[in-house]
């Protein structure tokens, strides 16, 4: 049997630093007669200066049927990160996915933004041929659709910095009784500092 994949982009236009489940690609997938079982999805790292410290993770979810991303309702199908090169996630689905010729499936392409990622640099999900999704033998996939690409310079997706807020604590007095004059070092106080979601430098 032969199955239609359908690769649309979905990225934003920009994602922050330490943004995760950014919201990349979907793919539809239908099947013309019986029922095929997809095994895997494959993506690549594509884009401008963009590199597998830019995106910590690729994550595959299965819609939940009302046609959108929302991580608190889909079901998470598999997780990878990047190597190789050009850098390219597998996101293998355990036990893989069957799709029916009456009930067709969605499914999303999410990236999580490292931290550090590089402030300017552009990322996408690309998918260069039909092979990228891979389905359990003896079946196929139409090459319609492919190749794709999410990127898009200058409409998407760029990394922008982050704005964190530096989060005291706890605070706490570490002056000694008493001191010697001349003393040096003298502890007076301990601080404990966080960030509030993602790292600030001081």
């Amino acid at each position: 049997d032969t199955l239609t994949a359908t690769p649309v982009s979905i990225a934003p236009g920009f994602a922050t630093q330490g943004a995760a489940n950014v919201p990349m690609a979907r793919l539809d997938l239908v099947v013309g007669s019986n029922e095929v079982d997809v095994a895997a999805v494959r993506v690549d790292l594509s884009g401008q200066g963009a590199d597998p410290g830019d995106v910590s993770l690729a994550r595959l979810w299965l819609d939940d049927g009302d046609g959108s991303f929302l991580p608190a309702n889909d079901t998470l199908l598999g997780t990878s990160g990047f190597s190789g090169a050009p850098p390219t996630a597998r996101l293998p689905i355990t036990p893989s996915l069957r799709v029916a010729m009456a009930a067709p499936k969605r499914v999303f392409v999410t990236y999580t933004i490292a931290p550090g990622a590089g402030v300017g640099d552009y990322v996408g999900a690309r998918m260069p041929d039909e092979t990228y999704v891979e389905l359990e033998f003896p079946d196929l996939i139409a090459s319609a659709g492919f190749p794709f690409d999410t990127y898009l310079f200058p409409s998407r997706t760029r990394i922008d910095a982050s704005v964190d807020t530096v989060l005291v604590t706890a605070a706490a007095g570490r002056m000694p009784g008493n001191v010697t004059q001349w003393e040096a070092d003298v502890p007076a106080l301990a601080l404990t500092i966080d960030a509030d979601r993602n790292l600030v430098d001081l």
